[in-house]
């Protein structure tokens, strides 16, 4: 309207908002009037800062009512700038005052226009993911920190998910950023409405969750491995056993069960030390760890017992050939703190379904394996048949 304001009411209250038109009009000297728009384009409206004062601008001059509206004050054209002065001072004050509170939240916050640009963020943002205000506000978020921000799973959210709705919470997103290593992060996305014919803005609030998934991974890892080798315990064994069952049925193949005890342990533990009997153990594991294939599993049963779990088996010999390098791997002395030992093993073996049609009766078979392996002398391998359960002593040789 150039300098001839149409105007209405103007309110601060967070936002600036504009009352029914009032059907009146009062020349205004343009500087004022630029200075008036400026202030409206410029209050940021994500901090909604709250002044105190009500402005009614008329065809009789400008009126400036008190926050509870109980007086009014007349003023002229000239002192009009003054006012506007105040008003510019009041919003600035309200802008820091909202800045400091938002700056106290603890997690990163971005605030986005619609075409994805950052148009804030606050103090916790800077600190966490290292980057500047000159490097941030006005950017598209994709572009941030050299283009450390260009994550997928955060355009699937911004560009896909976040235009269906209002708000997404608990968005779980992992990155790899240049400046602060691998990250966890919980997105919280909200779209905010600014005033009537004003385009939405996004709140973008970040919580970083890597300490917390690294501490759920460490308690998952204690409940289903063992703490002295790492090898899964009894309880992911049967997990790992279990699945191996179901693909076997399905695929047709079958699965051998292996039980693996250390030939005289407990001498080693008495005359050594318990120390060298935890180093031997941790020995053991690796041996065996190297030997199997990535899909097979190698668990500490208990003690000084190991149990191994091959699947996909097309037939007995192949889990015989493993028995057979197992053997020859511990041929090897091993030397611990000075110590020069040499490990020798006891072996059981079962298969699934040749053997038993359930978890139970596997192990129960190849424990029984294992023993017969024992009482032929140790340091061999056995594979469970119907002389074992009959109590006769038949162990495969071994080479």
């Amino acid at each position: 309207m150039g300098g001839r304001l149409a105007f209405q009411t103007v309110r601060i209250n967070g936002l600036v908002r504009h009352a029914p038109e009032t059907g009146v009009a009062q020349k205004i000297a343009p500087r004022i009037l630029a200075q008036i728009k400026r202030l409206q384009k410029d209050i940021d409206p994500f901090f909604q800062p709250v002044p105190s004062h009500l402005f009614l601008v008329g065809c009789s001059g400008c009126f400036l009512l008190d926050q509870g509206l109980s007086r009014q004050v007349k003023c002229g054209r000239k002192t009009m700038k003054h006012i506007i002065l105040g008003w510019e001072k009041t919003v600035t004050k309200s802008v820091e005052y909202a800045e400091s509170i938002i700056d106290t939240v603890r997690e990163p916050l971005i605030v986005l226009d619609q075409d994805l640009r950052v148009v804030s963020v606050n103090r916790s943002f800077y600190a966490v993911f290292k980057v500047k205000p000159g490097e941030t506000v006005g950017q598209l978020i994709y572009d941030l920190g050299n283009k450390q921000w260009n994550i997928p799973k955060l355009r699937e959210l911004l560009e896909n998910i976040l235009p269906q709705k209002t708000a997404f919470d608990n968005y779980e997103v992992q990155h790899d950023f240049t400046t602060i290593g691998r990250r966890t992060m919980l997105l919280n996305a909200r779209q905010i409405e600014q005033r009537k014919g004003m385009p939405r803005i996004i709140l973008l609030a970040i919580e970083d969750i890597t300490v917390r998934k690294e501490m759920e991974q460490e308690i998952k890892r204690l409940a289903y491995h063992d703490p002295l080798t790492n090898l899964p315990n009894r309880m992911l064994l049967t997990d790992r056993l279990n699945m191996a069952k179901i693909l076997s049925d399905r695929n047709q193949k079958k699965v051998a069960l292996m039980m693996l005890d250390i030939d005289k342990f407990k001498e080693i533990n008495d005359t050594l030390g318990h120390h060298i009997g935890d180093l031997l153990l941790q020995v053991v594991a690796e041996k065996l760890t190297g030997i199997l294939r990535k899909e097979d599993t190698v668990a500490r049963f208990g003690g000084d017992e190991f149990v191994l779990v091959l699947p996909d088996q097309k037939d007995v010999q192949t889990a015989l050939k493993v028995a057979r390098k197992i053997i020859n791997a511990f041929r090897k002395a091993v030397v611990l703190e000075g110590h020069a030992l040499t490990i020798t093993s006891s072996i059981g073996i079962s298969i699934y379904p040749d053997h038993g049609e359930d978890v139970d009766t596997i192990m129960k078979n190849a424990d029984c394996a294992m023993y017969r392996a024992k009482q032929a002398g140790r340091n061999q391998y056995h594979l469970y048949n119907e002389e074992c359960r009959d109590g006769t002593i038949q162990p495969e040789p071994h080479l």
